[in-house]
């Protein structure tokens, strides 16, 4: 006697599509069952015409930090995510104490100035598995701090093994890297088994471009794309790229946004060197032009760029050199972003968590770009396996946690901030119309979402990763 037993669906893997059902048991998937054979099971779910596939991850996710007071906190990112058919984020954490004005300046830096991780992450660990309606891994936003990088194996230890290099802002921001340091600190993660992650803009050639627009005058939407151009992106890959394979330092990088960058990518991974690939919906759906019309509500880095970028990442997609789709999901108030007094104090993101999936199946899968399973690899099993957390996350397969999402494919609807749970309160693609959406979802065995409703809310897992 099984727990629950998912019936009549399209049981989508990465590699294959079937026809079966899951049966369920104790939290788990227990058994593949054949189309017609009899199982017994005290509850059923009908997902036929449906296809169901592992419980889709955002590996890409921001919310409130002491130095960043973004709109979602823990608690509310993943009701969002939930909503959106996610059953598992991992979220970014920085490692500091808090943010200071920088005299005569507009820029605020951050402090990170004698924390101890080993008593900065339990607290927050603490807080996401009582508040989060999903489970969860933690990205440690690394400052370049050299007490920081000295207690990365510490972090390791706590289970969390990513660290993430802010490399693309102005360098007042107190975000960037000398590559003395930055080598240390690859050293002390290949060491710890772990994954160096990587914003993939020059921070310095930027920082002097944004200075000279600001002083013109021109430092406002029309002139942002001006500001961090493809070529920064370009040569931050490569230059990391090569740090990364001369310290034998595995590398993720995050939200990959032009061809330029792609092709450096395609270098790197032609010659064997151990780098993983993400990429966001709005670099694939959104060009420059939403960035003037929106204005400060699409202020992101990197930037909204052409349709060229937007195909050339599909082709990355369809020819397997990029890995991951995430959000970025880096929530403000949207009253926060219109009232700030230029564009330069606007602060930088855009919400997504809940939008992700139907938008990547509506515009990927319905509109024939990719197929089902190159979805899956690319939001449920690319994630778990390099975040450390496969194939617990991201698996049909018997054992693997019981966390489904079950997609109507012919399901349309409109997207609509009126509709959606981040406290950021509007979306980017407002009045787009979705082919496509997930339905139910199953966390840990349980029904998560039914028609557009949170039903679980036991207490959310702390994913602590192995090691890469």
């Amino acid at each position: 006697m099984y727990d629950l037993l998912v019936t009549s669906g399209t049981l989508v893997t990465g590699t294959g599509s079937r026809d079966g059902s899951l049966a369920i048991k104790d939290g788990r998937i227990a058994g593949v069952i054949e189309p017609g054979k009899p199982v017994e099971a005290s509850k059923t779910i009908d997902a036929a015409g449906k296809l169901v596939i592992p419980g889709a991850i955002d590996a890409h996710v921001h919310v409130y930090t002491p130095y960043s007071p973004a709109a979602d906190t823990i608690e509310s990112a993943s009701v969002a995510a939930a909503h959106g058919g996610l059953t598992t984020m991992f979220f970014y954490i920085g490692a500091v104490r808090g943010a200071r004005q920088i005299p005569g300046t507009i820029y605020r830096a951050i402090d990170a100035s004698g924390l101890r991780l080993d008593e900065f992450f339990p607290p927050i660990i603490a807080e996401g598995q009582k508040t989060s309606k999903i489970d969860f891994g933690i990205h440690c936003l690394t400052p370049p701090d050299r007490g920081i990088i000295d207690q990365i194996p510490a972090a390791a230890r706590l289970g969390i093994r990513t660290f993430k290099f802010m490399l693309g802002y102005h360098p007042a921001r107190g975000w960037g890297f000398d590559d003395r340091l930055l080598t240390i600190a690859l050293e002390k993660i290949a060491g710890s088994g772990g994954l160096a992650m990587f914003h993939c803009e020059n921070g310095n050639t930027i920082g002097a471009t944004e200075d000279q627009l600001y002083r013109q005058g021109k430092y406002d939407a029309d002139h942002f794309l001006q500001s961090r151009p493809s070529t920064s992106e370009a040569e931050t890959v490569r230059r990391v790229a090569r740090l990364c394979h001369d310290t034998q330092c595995p590398i993720y990088i995050v939200h990959l946004s032009s061809k330029e960058g792609l092709d450096e990518v395609r270098r790197a991974r032609d010659a064997g060197w151990d780098i993983t690939i993400e990429t966001c919906p709005q670099y694939l759906l959104l060009t420059d032009e939403d960035t003037r019309r929106q204005r400060v509500l699409l202020k992101m880095a990197p930037p909204l760029r052409t349709k060229a970028d937007n195909e050339a990442l599909w082709d990355g997609i369809r020819q397997g050199y990029i890995d991951i789709c995430a959000s970025d999901h880096a929530p403000w108030e949207m009253s926060e972003k219109l009232q700030a007094k230029d564009f330069m104090e606007a602060p930088f993101g855009a919400p997504g968590v809940e939008t992700i999936l139907p938008l990547m199946y509506s515009e990927g899968v319905a509109k024939g770009r990719i197929i089902a399973n190159r979805l899956v690899q690319l939001m449920c099993e690319n994630p778990a396996k390099r975040l450390g957390v496969y194939p617990e996350k991201g698996s049909l397969g018997i054992g693997a946690d019981a966390d489904l999402t079950i997609i109507d494919p012919g399901a349309k609807w409109t997207v609509s901030s009126t509709n959606l749970h981040s406290r950021a309160g509007y979306t980017g693609y407002e009045g787009r119309s979705v082919i496509g959406k997930p339905v139910v979802s199953l966390r840990q065995g349980k029904v998560l979402l039914r028609d557009s409703h949170l039903e679980y809310t036991q207490p959310a897992v702390f994913m602590a990763t192995k090691p890469v």
